[in-house]
């Protein structure tokens, strides 16, 4: 016996399962293409995104610091230290030498820290170009011209007018700590120092602190050492001399102290080959990375020199010789003296910084790349410290 199905319990036949699979399937291709569409877009704008901001904060920390450089120096916005016969060469912070790439050891010899130094192409490459390092000098303004009480006899320590808590107090903003750099002026008269330790109002210098600032020399051999500044006229005490006046307080000597902050930026590729990092040191501290991926780093300088003022000369070893953008050397004079003079023209400097993602675009296959370009001009390397 057989059962008829009536039209209600009617099934599809295989045609129409194969017809409705195909149409689903082309649906379901396109919504599957909307929404990889969709992903990518928004992999690109995270991506992109991401790379911007890394690179504009960067920029700013950059502009940031250069827009202090000279702050509160020395006529001339040169720091002495010690040099001549028997004076080590003072470290520069950055990268040693990685590949071709020179890296950097000491700063250019002379008597003196200039508040730029340059620094073309002696940073790590990337993209088989050596990138760029640069140190700049300034004054904090939150411990700057100090009162000294006195100084030791042998310049190992130093006690601060007790004007100024150095250790604590109702501000830490003027506090010492080991590490900080101290320019100690007298006069024309200025030394670069390293704090090796604090305790109460006495600041002790050690030799051998990261830089070789510390430098001592008691037969006055050495130039720029503080041996020398304490011996140059008026003398400063050994002692603190107490105020008549109030019996809590001690007379200041001649000399001043103010904090300097050296800033270093350079580009490191030794702990990430494959993830550059802009790096920051202040003095000889630990460096910190500012900004990842970097794709290259460059600094150019214009020049002021009353004639043809250069601009963008890159402060190359050429760049560095007589009949170069920095002019001609004079009779007598030295190449050391010479490479001076040219640091002390630099009054503008131009940044090129570039970057990529953090990951390739997985429909490129490649990294979304940026670069800023920028010009500082160096305010306090003008002619004239306000306008």
């Amino acid at each position: 016996m057989t059962t008829r199905r009536t039209a209600g319990e009617a099934g599809f036949s295989l045609i129409e399962v194969i017809v409705s699979m195909a149409i689903m399937l082309i649906v379901m291709a396109g919504v599957f293409q909307s929404m990889s569409t969709a992903m990518e877009a928004h992999d690109y704008v995270k991506q992109v995104t991401a790379m911007n901001s890394n690179l504009g904060t960067a920029m700013d920390a950059v502009v940031r610091d250069l827009l202090q450089v000279g702050q509160g120096l020395p006529v001339g916005r040169r720091i002495d230290v010690p040099n001549g016969a028997g004076a080590l060469a003072i470290v520069r912070p950055g990268p040693g030498i990685v590949g071709a790439c020179p890296g950097v050891t000491s700063f250019p010899a002379a008597s003196s820290l200039a508040a730029v130094t340059s620094g073309a192409s002696l940073g790590p490459a990337v993209n088989n170009v050596c990138t760029d390092v640069i140190t700049v000098l300034m004054a904090d303004s939150m411990f700057e011209s100090v009162g000294v009480a006195s100084i030791a006899s042998a310049g190992t320590s130093l006690i601060i007018d007790d004007d100024v808590d150095i250790t604590g107090g109702a501000s830490t903003t003027d506090d010492l700590r080991a590490g900080d750099l101290l320019m100690l002026a007298k006069g024309s008269f200025t030394t670069l120092m390293t704090v090796s330790s604090v305790a109460n109002q006495t600041v002790t210098f050690t030799a051998g602190d990261p830089l070789r600032l510390n430098q001592f020399d008691a037969t006055l051999n050495i130039d720029g050492t503080i041996n020398q500044l304490r011996a140059a006229a008026p003398v400063d005490p050994t002692v603190p001399q107490p105020d008549p006046a109030n019996n809590a307080l001690t007379i200041p000597g001649p000399t001043t102290a103010t904090r300097i902050r050296m800033i270093t930026y350079y580009v490191d590729t030794v702990i990430s080959p494959q993830n550059p990092r802009l790096m920051r040191i202040v003095g000889g501290g630990v460096p910190q990375a500012v900004a990842f991926n970097v794709h290259g780093l460059t600094f150019s300088y214009d020049l002021f020199n009353g004639d043809t003022n250069p601009t963008a000369v890159r402060m190359t070893a050429a760049d560095l010789v007589s009949g170069g953008p920095c002019g001609s050397m004079v009779a007598g004079q030295t190449t050391d003296n010479f490479q001076s003079i040219c640091a002390n023209r630099i009054r503008k400097v131009n940044v090129m910084l570039a970057m990529r993602s953090e990951t390739q675009n997985r429909r490129i296959g490649d990294y979304h790349r940026n670069t800023l370009f920028t010009q500082v001009s160096l305010r306090n390397l003008s002619f004239q410290d306000q306008w």
